[in-house]
């Protein structure tokens, strides 16, 4: 596939470990449930976002262009790395704390498991949206229907996905 950008528009070139230093910190306090958080990204990674979001209305704002490019990005995870990402993010309701901890504490409630282990898998999933970012590989395709609920559930509240995969 040809590069869609020429030498003077493309889009800034930022290694993973540089993008995931700015998406630990983003995450931090209310991270995208306080969409102006977004302001305290560095010029060269909203660059690369900007670049990289899809045709919003002329009204729409940066922080809006910003925030929409870094949910595509989640949604394009699986939904496994999704849902610590979204929680992370501070992207799901039943999840919505003001502090990282608290979201990740509460994650871990309804998934029966140690804080510990949630943090563990949501820095796996920070590693795998940092590569997604810095690869531009979740702007190929537009996000599935329905992308925004991380994981799907059934009535009853529980999860309708398969359970995850043992890590070591």
């Amino acid at each position: 596939m040809d590069n869609p950008w020429t030498d003077d528009d493309a889009p800034p070139r930022l290694s993973p470990e540089d993008i995931r230093a700015e998406l630990l910190r983003l995450r931090q306090g209310p991270a995208l449930g306080h969409p102006g958080a977004v302001a305290a990204l560095s010029d060269p990674l909203r660059a690369l976002l900007l670049a990289r979001t899809p045709a919003l209305s002329n009204a729409a704002s940066e922080t809006t262009r910003l925030v929409a490019s870094l949910r595509r990005a989640i949604d394009a995870l699986t939904p496994y790395e999704r849902r610590y990402a979204a929680a992370d993010s501070n992207l799901l309701g039943e999840h919505s704390w003001p502090s990282l901890t608290e979201r990740q504490e509460s994650l871990a409630r309804v998934l029966r498991c140690s804080p510990k282990t949630v943090r563990r898998h949501a820095g796996q999933a920070l590693d795998a949206l940092a590569l997604l970012i810095a690869d531009g590989s979740y702007v190929a395709e537009p996000p599935p229907p329905g992308s925004y609920s991380p994981v799907p559930t059934k009535r009853d509240g529980s999860s309708a996905s398969p359970p995850p995969p043992a890590w070591t």
